[in-house]
């Protein structure tokens, strides 16, 4: 008989004639597929395995172990939840004594099976029921299905003491491992959902149907996926996204999926994703608790990064959660919850208490109840504050150091900063002395006030004044003259003294090798030295420090471009746009690195994305128009020549683009240009560099010329060209003193550059 059916195959009831008559689930697709390879790698108890594998006459068959005919949706239309239980249902022992919803589960299986025994004794082969169905060597996991209850194993008899939302969450939690199982393998499901969770004969469910699952390697995280099916209903965001665009699709997907399955077993129905919150089970059932709700809450996060980072995580809490204990991965939300797990853990200890102490506890509890509930709260708060801090910091400090080099950032900087600040709630007058959540902090994590302090210290080195959250007042600079060492490699930084600051980071990464902004930092350093090698090799450890974070791939991109390693850069400069779709601007550096390696065509489709994604900027239509009249397309090139000095430029890198395009029609405009550019950015060495050319070679202003060239001396003592660039200057201007000075001190450089 037909077992089930789904999009691509059948799963009919068998026997293999050849091994004793044993009844066997046989899969028949005429869509050949990886399923048989996956399953075979996976061996685990909540994963139906493989017996064997057919092919004839153009159909596949995978040859499984019959292990019943029951899915947790049969449960849920069998078992359907209580959903109309009295307020506190799950705090309440008296209520929770009749524990039927393991006992009603099983039963529900066991009638299933009775469909089974039917269909058997009408087959002509064998007009009784055997007396097992597996092998003899599998008896003790997978029983006989004969009349009663399997109670004859572990598992049915520990299901069958389980109340209904019980139930849920060990099975939940033996799915999670089963996932985290697949997930150490490279094995995506991507298909979680409750018609393919098979309930097994004793009450043990596992996976199912592995037919649209894709493998990835160890870094395929980082690679966009296009998966082959799934089920909208229980799609995460991403992976329906991912059918429109590329899009990071990994094993985060099915821990929102079984989220949504958990959801659906315990209150009967699919969360509502309207409104971009996950949505509380207990909402619907209130014999949900709290910290079970906050378990599928989490798993239902919007956002990958919200969500349990992996089926294990997800797997700790419901076991946590199953067996009474606190949650691992994810804080209590009820303190009442929390003492009464206690109590469950400690029988004797509770019972013991005598009812007149039982009593004065309670009177004593209700009268403090309200103040006691407030300060753990607040308590559970701070301690969420303080991990949020925690993980934000680094990545702000990158953004914020990033800012020279990528103005694009500065509103997504700003609203960062404001959102990592906000949960300090920093006043602006001497926090030590007047906030007692900074004291908390100080009490807690010594390192971490001081992060925080560097950080607000580098953000008023801006000149931001229209965010109240970001804190003003250096009142409690105090704070930072015990670690004013912290301080030194962002201060020589901005000083441009980065030998100085090299050697500080150097000694600070190799006392903590995790420090990611101080790896952060000496890549930074490095590459403004042109020490690429070392600045890659810094970047690549952020990378490894935080693999999901876009900015080292980007740093590393253009570090690469500058190495003249062109096919890597274009890579990195493509992960970041994976990992932050919303910076377009990412774009066009991918398309410069494709232009210097000879692919026109892919370099102007790539700045065709960016002006689809409505990115139109100078420098985009710059370079395309560049690209065009490379092929030789000259009508569309002066096309975006216009359109590029039609658009209102931003960034000091706008108005360098814009110069170059005037520099052929109108050089006193191209300077115009250049100067804003500096305007904007007084350390742009590429703006000086074109404002030096403009004035002493195009505007007969040799001293303007010299101005620039003295300036581009200053901001990089150490290369080369400047100096042979202002010593032919100060020739040109009869300086022959000074222009022999220059040649003198750039007889004493080294450097590698033959040319040069």
């Amino acid at each position: 008989s037909i077992l089930g059916t789904g999009a691509f195959a059948k799963v009919y009831l068998a026997r293999q004639r050849g091994l004793s008559d044993r009844l066997v689930a046989l899969k028949l697709t005429f869509r050949q597929n990886h399923e048989s390879q996956w399953l075979a790698t996976l061996q685990h108890s909540a994963i139906v395995p493989i017996y064997s594998t057919h092919f004839e006459d153009g159909v596949y068959a995978i040859c499984m172990p019959f292990l019943g005919n029951t899915t947790l949706v049969d449960l849920l239309q069998g078992v359907p939840p209580e959903t109309s239980n009295p307020k506190l249902h799950w705090l309440k022992p008296t209520l929770r004594k009749n524990r039927t919803g393991g006992h009603a589960m099983l039963s529900t299986i066991q009638q299933r099976h009775g469909e089974i025994e039917t269909i058997l004794k009408t087959d002509t082969k064998q007009s009784v029921l055997p007396s097992r169905f597996v092998d003899q060597e599998r008896s003790s996991v997978e029983p006989s299905i004969s009349s009663g209850l399997p109670k004859d194993t572990p598992t049915s008899r520990n299901l069958n003491q389980c109340d209904y939302v019980e139930a849920i969450c060990w099975i939940g939690s033996q799915l999670a491992d089963a996932l985290a199982y697949a997930h150490r393998n490279g094995v995506v499901h991507s298909d979680v959902k409750p018609a393919n969770v098979l309930i097994a004969f004793d009450g043990q469910p596992r996976l199912l149907d592995f037919n649209v699952s894709y493998k990835r390697s160890p870094d395929a995280f980082l690679e966009a996926t296009s998966p082959m099916g799934g089920t909208i209903a229980y799609m995460s965001p991403e992976h329906r996204q991912a059918f429109e665009k590329p899009t990071v699709v990994d094993a985060r997907s099915d821990v929102f999926s079984l989220g949504v399955v958990l959801f659906e077993m315990l209150t009967g129905r699919l969360p509502n994703r309207n409104d971009g919150i996950p949505e509380a089970p207990s909402r619907w059932n209130s014999s949900v608790s709290p910290a079970m709700s906050a378990i599928v809450r989490k798993c239902l996060a919007i956002e990958p990064g919200a969500r349990y980072q992996s089926a294990d995580a997800l797997r700790d809490d419901l076991i946590a959660q199953y067996l009474h204990e606190p949650l691992v991965h994810q804080s209590e939300p009820s303190v009442l919850e929390r003492i009464s797990k206690w109590c469950h853990r400690h029988p004797r200890l509770s019972s013991s208490i005598s009812i007149a102490s039982a009593a004065t506890i309670l009177v004593a509890l209700l009268l403090s109840g309200i103040v006691a509930r407030q300060a753990a709260l607040n308590q559970a708060d701070w301690v969420h504050r303080v991990d949020m801090l925690r993980q934000r910091i680094p990545g702000s400090m990158a953004m914020l150091t990033s800012l020279d080099a990528f103005p694009e950032l500065e509103n997504q900087v700003l609203s960062d900063l404001e959102t990592t600040f906000a949960l300090m709630s920093m006043p602006s007058v001497s926090p030590a002395k007047t906030d007692p959540r900074w004291t908390s902090l100080n009490a807690v994590d010594r390192s971490l006030r001081s992060e925080v302090c560097r950080l607000a210290w580098i953000a008023n080195q801006r000149s931001w004044t229209k965010s109240p959250t970001i804190p003003r007042d250096l009142a409690y600079a105090e704070l930072l003259q015990d670690d004013r060492s912290r301080l030194d490699p962002i201060t020589l930084r901005k000083e441009r003294n980065f030998g100085a600051a090299i050697q500080v980071l150097k000694q600070q990464v190799e006392l903590n090798p995790q420090d990611y902004v101080g790896w952060w930092l000496l890549g930074d350093c490095y590459l403004a030295t042109k020490d690429l090698p070392n600045a890659m090799q810094a970047y690549t450890v952020c990378i490894a420090l935080q693999p999901k974070d876009a900015l080292p791939y980007l740093n590393r991109g253009v570090a690469r471009f500058q190495a003249s390693m062109y096919e890597g850069a274009a890579e990195d400069f493509r992960t970041t746009w994976i990992l932050s779709p919303s910076w377009q601007w990412c774009h066009l550096n991918r398309a410069l690195a494709l232009q210097m390696l000879g692919k026109i065509d892919e370099a102007i489709t790539e700045l065709d994305e960016a002006i689809h994604a409505d990115y139109e900027s100078v420098s985009v239509f710059r370079l395309r128009g560049e690209l065009y009249a490379a092929k030789g397309d000259l009508q569309s090139a002066q096309s975006d020549y216009d359109r590029a000095l039609r658009c209102d430029p931003k960034t000091d890198q706008h108005w360098i683009d814009r110069g170059l395009i005037l520099l052929g029609i109108n050089p006193q405009l191209a300077a115009e240009s250049f100067e804003n550019a500096v305007e904007i950015s007084p350390s742009s060495i590429d703006a000086h560099q074109k404002l030096a050319y403009v004035y002493s070679e195009l505007l007969a202003k040799p001293e303007k010329g010299l101005e620039h060239s003295s300036l581009l001396v200053e901001l990089a003592p150490h290369e080369p060209t400047h100096l042979a660039g202002r010593a032919v200057l100060h020739a040109r201007s009869d300086r022959g003193n000074e222009a022999l000075e220059d040649l003198h001190r750039l007889e004493q450089m080294q450097f590698d550059d033959p040319m040069v």
